[in-house]
């Protein structure tokens, strides 16, 4: 168990007992029957990932998230249409390495990507990004210099509970470096630090009440935010769960000049089909990336693979379970 609280083989067999009794819109109908059918597939091709090669895992874990997400629309997009046409993404070449692999949207709002979005309560793409930048701004991956080491990532922040609404946390790692003593000259450099991640720059208030450094050595600052009538923000406003409830918060990146975010979820199907594209159509570049000789990218790959199967049905429970 590589995170705390996630135990996919239990996620697994937890997903499948909602097959029985679906949550949300997939209770009857031929909503019922999609969503029992489409799990059945998630789970053989989830299983199936972990008994092949990286040249092929990926290929089998797009199409697992893929049949995921349609249980999920079945379940939660109210009215018609809730099936899908079309992936909604087209993936470009990997020229220049596969990081720079371009994925943009494509047939608008009624396809798999678009509506898996919906019904996961994220923002879709409106502009193209590249893979590289997807890696990043997942805040369960690592980057390699040749896969996203110079884009944004996802930050995390600890909020600081009181029994009330969460308008506090403390930010750590370098972005809080070498800040000014002064809280408001503070809060201005940082908000010049968090340009890339949208809305948190605006209102940014920083806090002396936590020492600069933390406990384990690490750089820290306390931070909140405030609406324009000065009252305080609650951070989760600003800075959204990882998936499920009380599952951790993150400053999400954005992907493109447009701005966009993306859920977790979403952000891992985006990924996923782009390197499942780079392995199906360009074997030869896919074979190069993961080389373990040459190519720096080759163990974040292995290792980014390996928690996609852990990470993707916790977060898949999460989303049906919602209400």
């Amino acid at each position: 168990m590589r995170f705390l609280g996630v135990d996919s083989d239990q996620d697994r067999r937890r997903i499948q007992a909602l097959r029985a009794d679906p949550p949300g819109h997939a209770r009857r109908g031929k909503r019922k029957e999609v969503f029992g059918a489409a799990l059945e597939q998630w789970d053989e091709l989830l299983a199936a990932s972990a008994a092949v090669a990286p040249d092929a895992a990926p290929i089998l874990l797009f199409y697992a998230l893929s049949q995921g997400g349609r249980a999920a629309c079945a379940a939660r997009i109210a009215g018609q249409p809730w099936a899908s046409t079309g992936h909604g993404l087209t993936v470009g070449q990997p020229t220049g390495g596969i990081e720079n692999t371009t994925v943009r949207p494509e047939g608008g709002a009624n396809t798999s990507f678009a509506m898996f979005c919906r019904a996961a309560g994220s923002e879709s793409l409106t502009a193209p990004t590249t893979l590289g930048t997807l890696w990043a701004a997942n805040p369960k991956l690592e980057p390699a210099p040749d896969l996203g080491q110079g884009s944004p990532r996802a930050l995390e922040l600890s909020p600081i509970t009181s029994g009330g609404p969460t308008s506090r946390a403390l930010i750590i790692g370098p972005v809080a470096e070498g800040l000014p003593a002064d809280e408001s000259a503070a809060a201005a450099e940082l908000a010049k630090r968090l340009a890339p991640y949208p809305g948190a720059a605006d209102g940014l208030i920083v806090s002396n009440a936590f020492p600069r450094t933390g406990a384990n050595g690490r750089h820290q600052v306390e931070i909140g935010w405030r609406d324009t009538n000065g009252q305080p923000i609650d951070v989760a406003a600003v800075a959204s769960g990882y998936g499920p409830p009380n599952s951790g918060t993150i400053l999400r990146p954005a992907l493109n000049s447009s701005r966009d975010v993306l859920r977790l979820l979403p952000l891992w199907w985006a990924t996923l089909l782009v390197l499942s594209s780079i392995a199906r159509y360009h074997p030869a570049e896919w074979s190069a990336a993961l080389a373990r000789d040459r190519s720096r990218a080759a163990i974040p790959i292995e290792d980014g693979l390996d928690i996609a199967r852990e990470m993707l049905p916790w977060l898949l429970l999460g989303l049906l379970q919602s209400p």
